[in-house]
């Protein structure tokens, strides 16, 4: 059997590629593109879910377009989110966001447009770098890699989700990287070099995967060449300068270059975990969960926090089996690089790229996500053809087994891309993500937390009293559920309780909001719409005791202040009323309620001229 290994010759020797067919190559392209693009078709008309608006409608920097891109590239990834200038560092993503916005405004098909064409753009160059790797030896294995790739189920969530945008690009970008190293290590030719660190720079400035290459760099280089392992590290050592570039930028441009703010447990269950051995036993179960779900990319969920993934210690089974199936890739891969098989390198992409998710060496901000696996399911791809074509002794050239082996990956494409255009259609706007995902992950608080906020917000739009009803009881249901899984959710007592008001049922929302400061005293929203109730129910000194709490939280609040002016104006204090309201209006000019009653409180001391 011919094994997919570099010890030949040739790979020394100038490929004449005009003696294969262009038009064929061609063709493959166009094949590859086609298919990337039809089996995401059904994305096209979506709207904007989950957290497209991150990049999109909520960053004011992209709002502005062209505009705004002094401003991104000098600032994180989220300060025109949320105004924090720390943590990522990923401005290409968005002044891409931002030249969309220019020239065709706020419109989701364009974004879902744009997504496909990246994610059909970087499936040709998967089948170009394989092209490239797989020397020689023809177009078949290339391809079905390319098309593997291309049908894989887990890619759903970036791809049909806009903000994933930076996903693809970074992938994109990895790809060129290797492209032009193994062109270089082919050619020698500088001009490929500095490609492939141009690419590799761009790809640290999209998402920080681009890290990963550093381990995956030599041993790419170390199986396309005759280096050995002290010239393949001086091979890699302009990656680590590009990487330190990278590093001082990022350093020099943001307040802090990691998250300050405190790891919350809704967001990763690993936070629950009592003891380092715990925390390290589910974090290495996480890791044999994501090859689970490559091998079987069923059920699916845009979330998997707490507590679908529950805290388990070494003496679960679990764990151990996680990580006996790493070792053993170690085993595969240490005995692949010494004959210099391909299998090595798929490996090892696989292994590097999923560390800087695995919650192993650093907590992230999620426990689980099948996003974080639309890199490195390219190494799956590579090690599941390859691995087919061994134990099959299948050889392109032979007719041995071809049947057996082109049938098995017939069906694996075949259940693929039924499962990715299926699941394509959940990602339709939040209400169908959300009611799909709350049977695929029934144990995630913030699955059910999500599809209720989104009925809650709903049923503000929805004109018939009855569905509006239902709608609003649906969600209360959605937010219980989501709290018996996590009693400390502070949102979803604070949404639970703006549901059960609208329901007419102000002291269970009372409750609710109270739960909701217990936990969280900083709630302004909760304060305040505390006071509302008491408010309405004329207990004024109450009233204003949580009104004065949310201004106190939070000097800016409009609210607040508005309803400060109309607790002292019910009191009869004109003065404080009129005092109360100017704050509103200053801080919001446009606030209709605050001008209203302004002129009411001015009437009522006889101040006609300032009333009009």
């Amino acid at each position: 059997m011919a094994k997919d290994k570099f010890n030949d010759k040739s790979k020394d020797k100038k490929v004449d590629l005009t003696s294969e067919s262009k038009l064929q190559l061609r063709l493959i392209y166009i094949f590859i593109f086609a298919f990337s693009f039809l089996l995401y078709s059904n994305t096209i008309s979506h709207g904007y879910v989950l957290d497209d608006d991150v990049n999109t409608r909520a960053n004011k920097y992209v709002q502005e377009g062209l505009k705004g891109i002094p401003k991104i590239i000098s600032k994180s990834y989220y300060h025109g989110f949320n105004g924090e200038n720390e943590g990522a560092y990923r401005p290409v993503v968005l002044v891409i966001m931002a030249i969309e916005k220019h020239f065709w405004g706020n419109d989701p098909k364009v974004g879902h447009l744009f997504n496909l064409f990246y994610y059909g753009l970087a499936c040709i160059l998967v089948f170009v770098l394989m092209h490239h790797i797989f020397r020689n030896k023809g177009h078949i294995i290339p391809l079905i890699i390319s098309l593997l790739f291309i049908a894989h189920p887990i890619h759903t969530e970036v791809v049909a989700n806009i903000k994933s945008r930076d996903e693809i690009l970074c992938f994109l970008f990895i790809i060129l990287t290797l492209i032009f190293l193994v062109k270089y290590n082919y050619s020698k030719r500088l001009p490929q070099l500095i490609l492939s660190l141009l690419f590799y720079f761009l790809s640290l400035l999209t998402k920080e995967y681009g890290f990963t290459l550093i381990g995956v760099i030599p041993v790419l280089v170390y199986i396309i060449s005759n280096k050995d392992i002290k010239n393949t590290a001086i091979a890699t050592a302009p990656y680590f300068a590009v990487a330190g570039v990278y590093f001082l930028l990022r350093s020099s441009l943001l307040d802090n270059i990691a998250f300050q703010e405190e790891m919350d447990l809704i967001n990763n269950s690993l936070v629950g975990a009592t003891t380092y051995s715990d925390r390290l036993a589910t974090a290495v179960t996480i890791m044999g969960k994501y090859v689970m779900l490559l091998i079987y990319p069923h059920p699916l969920s845009f979330d998997y926090s707490y507590n679908q993934i529950p805290i388990v210690s070494w003496i679960d089974i679990r764990p151990i089996f996680s990580l006996l199936v790493y070792v053993a890739m170690g085993v595969i891969t240490i005995k692949a690089l010494l004959k210099k098989e391909i299998v090595a390198f798929g490996i090892v992409f696989f292994v590097f790229t999923i560390s800087i998710v695995s919650n192993i060496f650093v907590e992230i901000g999620a426990t689980f996500a099948e996003r974080f696996l639309f890199i490195p399911s390219f190494g799956f791809c590579i090690v599941l053809v390859l691995a087919l074509k061994r134990m099959l002794k299948f050889n392109p050239g032979a007719n041995k087994n071809k049947l057996t082996f082109y049938g098995i990956i017939a069906l694996l494409l075949i259940s693929y891309s039924f499962k990715t255009y299926d699941r394509n259609k959940d990602w339709k706007s939040n209400l169908t993500l959300f009611t799909a995902d709350v049977e695929a992950c029934p144990n995630s608080a913030r699955t059910h937390y999500s599809l209720a906020s989104t009925l809650n917000n709903n049923s503000g739009v929805e004109s018939n009293p009855k569905k509006r009803a239902r709608m609003l009881q649906r969600a209360v249901v959605g937010f219980k559920k989501s709290l018996e899984i996590y009693p400390e959710f502070s949102s979803a007592w604070y949404n639970m309780g703006v549901a059960l008001y609208s329901l007419g049922k102000p002291e269970e929302a009372k409750t609710a909001y109270e739960n909701a400061i217990m936990i969280n005293p900083a709630d302004k929203q909760a304060l305040n719409n505390l006071g509302v109730i008491w408010f309405n129910k004329k207990k004024y000194y109450k009233a204003l005791e949580y009104f004065l709490q949310a201004v106190d939280v939070n000097p800016t609040f409009v609210d607040s202040y508005a309803n400060i002016g109309a607790v002292y104006h019910n009191l009869g204090d004109m003065d404080n009323a009129i005092a109360y309201y100017n704050k509103a209006l200053e801080l919001n000019p446009n606030n209709r309620s605050a001008k209203e009653n302004l002129a009411k409180a001015y009437r009522s001391v006889g101040a006609i001229e300032q009333a009009n």
